[in-house]
């Protein structure tokens, strides 16, 4: 059961040093990622996109499609997505975002 999860994401810093774990927070870590460089694309009323992404917006949505979410991780790690004739996002967001998207893919697998 995947109520009451709480996911930690700890980020390695320079001399081997890790701060303290992080819960991650799906609308502040995750959502805002998907707002700024992919949800103007993946939406519900654009005919191109084969997927949309609007949906993503709380950990239970995430987990109802695990293969969808990983193939946005994928996506996103290849830099595949954004593709190239678009803004792409700066490398400590879009770090930042695969970080926390990871964990959701592995977590409670």
């Amino acid at each position: 059961m995947w109520t009451g999860l709480t996911l930690f994401v700890a980020a390695a810093v320079g001399g081997g040093n890790q701060p303290p774990a992080q819960p991650v927070n799906i609308q502040k870590d995750i959502y805002p990622f998907l707002r700024r460089h992919c949800v103007s694309c993946h939406n519900d009323t654009s005919p191109g996109a084969l997927r949309s992404l609007t949906g993503y917006q709380d950990e239970t949505a995430i987990r109802r499609d695990p293969g969808g979410w990983a193939e946005v991780v994928r996506l996103v790690e290849s830099r595949a997505m954004p593709p190239a004739n678009s803004p792409r996002p700066p490398a400590p967001d879009r770090d930042r975002f695969l970080q926390y998207a990871r964990e959701l893919r592995t977590v409670g697998k």
